[in-house]
């Protein structure tokens, strides 16, 4: 208010200067900066951008169906993980080009669209950045899906990730192929159960303990109706001694089934689930 304007065509002048020069330019800026920060979380909702992520887990392809809960439920295993309590997901698919599922948003999940093999995705997708990669079967059923799978393994080791690798095969006969263009692990897709995928990606190795499970021609977990009553210690020390396999839990007497108690706990069973290798009745007799 010290300095103004003492004739008319000078206040004009200071009136048109503080609404164009002031308000307007201001009130346009702010309009701009709104609709940058709205058209960023669109892009970024449908899959339009470009992530910059650093120790995350990189995610190729998606089931066919149902892609929301299946990685609904893998993220939900990683999160109980102190490995993935707390890391990043980017997720390479074109399953969410409407948007991006807000119960995965919720649990920390991110996606490009795009083809998994896509280079320039890839690429930007920083996999030589990331703690984790995972590479799922472009199918479940078409054995064309491992040629898809190999060159994915192929391109990620090329752009200089040298992070744990997790990959999806279908025919056994390509296991070895997977490793040796840089797979880390290989696993059988399972859309049912995602909870191997997760184990193979916080738990290296833990796969192949899966696998062996259920693969009928393996170990298999068998039910041995015998009774026990008294610590689950001494219980797994005596199937181990009379060399039937490993004690995974019990039925009670009451029906619920009990998995991996604490070992001086005292128990009282009608039967007992253990990992055996061999035939039940050989088991069952030796118990």
């Amino acid at each position: 208010g010290d300095l103004a304007a003492k004739t008319g065509a000078g206040r004009w002048a200071t009136i048109l200067l503080l609404y164009l020069g002031g308000i307007f330019t201001l009130a346009n800026l702010a309009s701009q900066w709104f609709e940058w920060r709205a058209d960023t979380k669109d892009r970024k909702w449908r899959g339009l951008w470009r992530w910059r992520m650093k120790d995350h887990l990189l995610i190729l392809n998606s089931p066919a169906d149902h892609p929301a809960a299946y990685f609904e439920r893998l993220l939900q295993q990683l999160r109980q993980t102190e490995r993935f309590a707390d890391c990043p997901v980017l997720i390479i698919t074109r399953a969410f080009e409407q948007g991006m599922p807000e119960s995965l948003a919720r649990l920390g999940a991110a996606h490009v669209t795009a083809w998994g093999l896509d280079f320039y995705a890839l690429r930007d997708a920083s996999p030589g950045e990331a703690r984790a990669i995972a590479v799922l079967a472009k199918s479940e059923t078409d054995p064309t899906s491992d040629s898809i799978s190999l060159d994915a393994v192929t391109r990620i080791r090329s752009l200089g990730a040298r992070c744990h690798l997790v990959v999806e095969c279908l025919d056994e006969r390509n296991r070895e192929r997977m490793f040796k263009a840089g797979a880390s692990a290989v696993v059988r897709p399972t859309r049912v159960y995602p909870e191997i995928m997760a184990r193979a990606l916080a738990h290296p190795g833990s796969e192949k303990v899966f696998e062996e499970i259920l693969d009928a021609g393996g170990a298999e977990c068998m039910r041995l109706d015998v009774g026990w009553d008294g610590a689950w210690k001494e219980l797994a020390a005596r199937l181990l001694d009379a060399g039937i396999g490993t004690a995974l839990g019990y039925e009670s007497h009451e029906g619920a089934i009990q998995v991996n108690p604490q070992p001086s706990e005292k128990v009282r069973a009608r039967a007992v689930f253990a990992l055996i290798t061999g035939e039940l009745a050989g088991a069952q007799a030796r118990a």
